[in-house]
């Protein structure tokens, strides 16, 4: 068992007991091993208690594997000893037990230094403590002043090192921001909001290629643009355009026509999916109304838009040829379009 130190692994809290004994009590002092490059660092405690020989330290144990609490015992004489005087067993227990711990922490290593003994602050010279006798990571935050003037050194911050956490609101102005800095990997969703947008910022260019002008358009929207030219609204709208499949005899198809209520208006043709009689891919042949006397019908209701045949579908050539043939779903399907 050590005479002048005790360590310990368990670091679940921050208050340490120690066994050996000791002069003074401030003579008591404690020492992490920091884990990330294997160096002892100074503990910073803040109680000490004789009676119950413990300690307290203030720092975050978190980084150390491990702490040592150590004795160092002055090296100053205790007692002087004069020509003629009595030696009462107070002093000499002193001298004695002054010579003897010393002798133990030093052949101890109790500070961990190398056996080499503390250095008490008054015996340093000033400025003899220079940036090459500091190990790496020695100084800690402890160690720090609270106000460092760093207006005219160099700061080399780590990738990372400073986060969200570490800036002030405000902090970050734009003359900060380097061009094409922050991209849309850094903004969060539906970031940018109007107010934030120059007016005319959005061009052509920015503009994704399915824009729903149903509610953004005042005024007219030109042909051009694909808008009608009118300024007055027309007496009903497109809900949905459906290729589909032609059926056989006796056969539905329906689609959703996404009007969200009854259409006031549904169509029914036919398009060339490959060629025949005169007629070329994508031609399309209109069909007439749906009544009982044709082999079809096309209905609505407030979800969907359907087509049911019941039997042959004839329509004329397209070229000269005379007369007329029956489709197929091999040369053509049908497009369903509702309007409300």
């Amino acid at each position: 068992m050590s005479l002048s130190y005790n360590q310990y692994t368990d670091l679940s809290t921050n208050t340490f007991t120690f066994t050996f004994g000791f002069i003074d009590i401030n003579d008591v002092l404690a020492i992490g091993l920091r884990t990330s490059d294997d160096t002892w660092v100074t503990l910073t405690i803040t109680a000490r208690s004789a009676s119950a020989k413990t300690v307290t330290v203030s720092d975050d144990l978190t980084p150390y594997s491990k702490v040592q609490v150590y004795r160092r015992t002055t090296v100053a004489p205790l007692v002087d000893f004069q020509d003629g005087s009595r030696l009462t067993e107070r002093d000499l227990d002193a001298a004695y037990r002054q010579g003897l711990y010393v002798a133990q922490e030093v052949a101890e290593d109790s500070n961990q230094s190398g056996n080499r003994i503390d250095i008490a602050s008054d015996l340093i010279a000033e400025n003899a403590i220079t940036t090459e006798k500091i190990l790496d990571h020695n100084v800690t935050a402890q160690k720090l002043s609270l106000t460092l003037d760093l207006s005219s050194h160099a700061v080399t911050l780590a990738d990372g090192e400073i986060d969200t956490d570490e800036l002030a609101n405000g902090s970050v102005e734009t003359a900060k921001l380097a061009d094409d800095a922050v991209d849309g990997t850094k903004l969060a969703d539906d970031a940018v909001n109007s107010e934030h947008l120059v007016d005319g910022s959005v061009d052509n260019v920015h503009l994704s290629g399915g824009i729903d002008l149903t509610t953004k358009v005042t005024g007219t929207l030109p042909v051009a643009n694909g808008g009608t030219g009118l300024t007055a609204p027309l007496p009903f709208r497109l809900g949905m355009a459906a290729e589909l499949t032609l059926p056989a005899a006796d056969v539905t198809v329906s689609s959703p026509h996404l009007l969200g209520e009854t259409p006031k208006l549904i169509t029914a043709h036919l398009k060339c999916i490959q060629d025949v009689g005169g007629y070329s891919v994508g031609d399309i042949i209109g069909l007439g109304a749906s009544d009982e006397a044709l082999p079809y019908n096309v209905f609505a209701d407030g979800a969907n838009i359907y087509f049911r045949r019941d039997g042959d579908i004839g329509i004329v050539y397209k070229d000269s040829t005379t007369g007329h043939f029956n489709v197929t779903s091999d040369y053509f399907s049908i497009v369903l379009s509702a309007y409300a």
